[in-house]
Parts: structure tokens; sequence; C-alpha cells
């Protein structure tokens, strides 16, 4: 029996569709001066190629194009392995593989696995591997530069690791462990195994977004009782709170998916209205998407962003229904000048007539005629939370509801190295030791 290492480059992820460039061989034995080795270069078998992929090779497609045909260059690999094998051939390939308890973003598809975790929906390489689960998960396309749902289509158990690279980001403060050749993709490098990356280089991460309903219903909240944590490495936390407890629910099943937690219950010491003095209160992870977002200073950039759901948001937040049929819609905190500008963007947006009013204490409020109320009414009911339909007038009440998208976004980020360290696997369990690893179809990569 005889051990052949075995290396191979290509010009895309997947055998078939793209095609493997060049390949190298030794054969493995005490005596490395005089180890037998092949190497060879192979002419493209599709017309599909990476440039990104193809640059690790270190040739051009048109070197590429010049190089053996496939099936001779196998065929003198083949004979090359009979005459330097003692018996039955063996190839050895390191996969990138990572630590049993790594967590890979999936889809609630996997919520049968034991340690689905609904919060993040992640779920340990080790279940994946164990149950051969051929699901959809997100895969970086480094052509398109987008986060894709790719099926899985192999599982991999390799022998346990001596050391991990352990490496901790400016997104994620705690340390996680990969094996020496797991491949990060590297900004200005390309694929770039775990024990060659630097600190302070930049690695391309997932990161969640939220869908256009749910940036929707942050917008609007804002403008009405939310508001924005400080700015952090990964963006902002969206926060809001109110008295009714079926409105936060309302929120929070629409938000479910990027909540950090479930809806916290307080006494009331803040000041809000409350009759039992109690508070039910909402944040989400830090997102990406909110880090240039200032309610302070950018109020009139959100006004702009918001479509009828973030209206309605702003309505059912801030919004009353004065003598059962005219609208207000509330600004206090803002001066005349201001609420003329609010008037001058929400006419446009709607198409309805506008106008700023006092409401007492010297606040001022947006507000609509009889019929323009009921005009933007038949707009918005849809997207209305039944406890919160005291403020559409009483036709519009009880009618059939929209259908929120509570499926969120996925996206590539930034992060930066901060620390690597080499550890040792000091687990004792023998399935802990071993190392895990999958591949999705097309694009190969999968997101952690």
């Amino acid at each position: 029996m005889s051990y052949f290492v075995v290396d191979v480059e290509a010009d895309g992820p997947c055998p078939g569709l793209y095609s493997m460039v060049s390949f190298g061989a030794v054969r493995v034995q005490e005596d490395l001066k005089n180890t037998p080795t092949f190497y060879g270069t192979l002419k493209p078998i599709s017309d599909k190629w990476i440039p990104q992929a193809l640059d690790v090779s270190g040739f051009t497609r048109e070197e590429t194009m010049s190089f053996a045909d496939p099936k001779y260059e196998m065929e003198d690999f083949a004979n090359w392995i009979k005459e330097n094998s003692v018996g039955r051939p063996i190839f050895i390939s390191d996969n990138n593989c990572l630590k049993y308890s790594t967590r890979v973003v999936v889809t609630e598809e996997f919520s049968f696995l034991p340690s689905y975790n609904q919060r993040h929906n992640t779920v340990e390489i080790y279940d994946i591997v164990k149950n051969k689960v051929d699901l959809k998960i997100p895969s970086y396309n480094i052509s398109k530069n987008k986060v894709e749902f790719k099926e899985i289509y192999n599982w991999y158990t390799n022998t346990p690791t001596d050391n991990w690279v352990s490496i901790r980001t400016n997104t994620n403060p705690n340390y996680a462990n990969y094996t020496l050749d797991h491949k990060f993709f590297v900004k200005d490098r390309n694929w770039v195994q775990a024990k060659d990356i630097n600190i302070n280089e930049v690695v391309f991460q997932l990161g969640v977004e939220p869908n256009e309903d749910q940036f929707q219903l942050i917008l609007g909240s804002l403008l009405g009782d939310a508001s924005l944590s400080k700015l952090y490495p990964k963006g902002r936390v969206f926060n809001c709170s109110h008295s009714i407890e079926n409105y936060s629910e309302f929120k929070y099943k629409i938000l479910k998916n990027l909540s950090k937690n479930q809806i916290k219950k307080f006494i009331n010491n803040k000041g809000f209205s409350s009759e039992d003095g109690v508070i039910y209160h909402l944040h989400t992870k830090t997102l990406r998407c909110l880090e240039s977002i200032d309610k302070e200073n950018n109020y009139l950039e959100i006004i702009e962003k918001i479509n009828y759901i973030g209206l309605a948001f702003w309505i059912m937040d801030d919004g009353s229904l004065s003598n059962g049929k005219i609208l207000r819609l509330h600004t206090e905190g803002h001066n005349y000048e201001n609420n003329l500008k609010i008037s001058s963007i929400l006419k446009n947006k709607t198409q309805l007539d506008w106008h700023p009013v006092k409401c007492g204490r010297g606040n001022y409020c947006q507000t609509l005629s009889i019929s323009d109320t009921k005009k933007l009414c038949e707009k918005i009911h849809q997207y209305f939370c039944e406890s919160m339909e005291y403020k559409l007038i009483p036709e519009y009440r009880g009618l059939k509801k929209y259908q929120y998208n509570q499926k969120i976004n996925y996206n590539i980020f930034e992060s930066i190295i901060l620390d690597i360290k080499i550890v040792a696997n000091k687990e004792n369990k023998k399935y802990r030791k071993k190392n895990y690893c999958i591949d999705v179809i097309d694009n190969h990569n999968f997101l952690l």
C-alpha cells in the first residue's frame, strides 16, 4: 500500500462546470530526497471560469488554453501511479475542516437538528455531517459578489487535528477555532489559509440584514417611539418600547429573526403612559444597515425613505384620530419650519394635502382633511396591528391584513482580524477531536 499526497488548483468551485487547471502529487516515504513527484497542467473542459479562482493557480486564461489535453495528462498520471505504487495506492488530501461545535448559518428547515439555535438560525457542523443533511445553506458567489442558497452534496469526517488556529475579529469578540488550512476570503488576497492570515487583514464574513418590510418597520418606528444604540463595529441596535403588549408582539413577530431576545417586560420607570405600569421592550441584533442612520440629525432623510408600510408604523406609534374623522401625526420637538418640510415630503409621497397645525403646549402635528384621511386609511389599513386600529376611521377596521415578509436577508460584510493564535486541541471525546466539513453545489464554500 502506497500513500500519495495530492493537491489541485481549479478555475472554479464545482467539477464538471469548471476545470482543474493544475495538480501535483508526491509519494509519502521516509527518503524525502528521492521522493517521486508528478506535476500536470490541463486544458479547460468548460467555457466557465472565475477570475478570482484562477488567480490562485498563478496562470492566465490564455495560458491554460495551451495546456495538454486532460485525457492524455490523466493517462500519464495513472501510469505514474502504477509505476510508483506498491500494492493499493491511497490518495491523501486536506479538506478545509472545522471544529465539531462550529456553527453554520442555516434556514428554519434545519430546526429538527438538536443543536439548532432559533435566535441565530445556526447549527453545529457536527450535526449536519452526522445526519447528512442535504438542505440549502448560504454560500458566497465570488463572481456575483452575493450570497446565494446552495444545496449540501458532500459531508466529511476527518482525522483529529493537534492544533487549531484561533481567530478573533472586530465584529465577534469571541475566539473561533479553525484548522490550519481552513480558507478565508481575504480582501485583496482572495482565498487564504487560516495559518497564513495576518492581524489587521480584512476578511469577508456573513451578516444579516432586514428585508424591505422589516426595514420599513424600523424606519417608521424610528420616526415614532423607537431609538438606535450608539455605533458599534457591526452597526447599531434598534430598540423600541410600548405599553401595549399586543403591539410589541406584532413588531416582534415581524422582526423575530433579527431580534436578539424575546420581548422583555419591565415596570414603567421612564415616563411612558401605561395603565398597568408595565412596558414591553424589544431590540434587534446589531445591524450594519443602520450604521449611517441618525434619528436626531437626519429625521427628514428617514421620512424620505419610508413607503406606506413605514408610514403605517409611524402613525401606529405617533398618530391619533381627532373626532373619529381626522388623522393627526404628532411631530413634537420639530419647529414650524421643519414641519413645513415634513408636510412637503409627505405630500410628494402620498399625493395628499398634509399641513402642520398646533396641537397644544406649543407642539405641532401633521394633519389631513376628512376626505384625505379616508384616502390614506384605504392605503394603510392592511398594515395595521389590530390593537392599533382605533387610529383608523371605523370603516377600515377589521379588514384583511397584509402578510409581512419575515425572512431575513444575508450579505457579506468586512471584518478586521484583531488576534490570531495557535491553540492545542484538548477535546477529550473522540467525536469532538475530529474535524468536519461539507461541500455545497457550485460555489463550494459555505458561511459561518
